[in-house]
């Protein structure tokens, strides 16, 4: 099935924010190695560790429960926003880089669609 335009663009958000995330790991080494015992090669193992830290640290969000409340979802969507504008270019070159959207397509179809529904469920 395909997903909604707004569920894309969460998805290249995520995906840029870890990009960002992971990238001071990658850029040790171009290649990943399964084994790091040489000091110079990011492995598996230091991508996994990173990823392991990120999910914890959203867990005990959810666990804390304080992800229920209205205001905490209402900030997070203000603060989604944003992202997003602050990070408008490499979501259009990411939109590109996947879906082969054109930036004029992506822009208007993809990223204005977007902010609107944000800008309607903060109404």
């Amino acid at each position: 099935s395909r997903l909604s335009f707004g569920s894309r663009i969460l998805i290249t958000s995520a995906r840029t924010t870890m990009s960002k995330e992971l990238s001071p790991l990658m850029d040790k080494k171009d290649s990943v190695h399964n084994n790091n015992n040489d000091g110079d090669n990011i492995g598996i193992d230091d991508i996994h560790t990173k990823l392991t830290t990120i999910r914890q640290s959203m867990q005990k969000t959810h666990e804390s429960r304080v992800n229920f409340s209205y205001e905490w979802r209402k900030k997070q969507l203000t603060n989604l926003k944003t992202m997003v504008n602050e990070h408008w270019e490499e979501i259009l070159d990411v939109l590109y880089q996947d879906l082969g959207k054109c930036r004029t397509e992506a822009a208007g179809a993809e990223m204005l669609a977007f902010q609107t529904e944000i800008d309607y469920l903060l109404t």
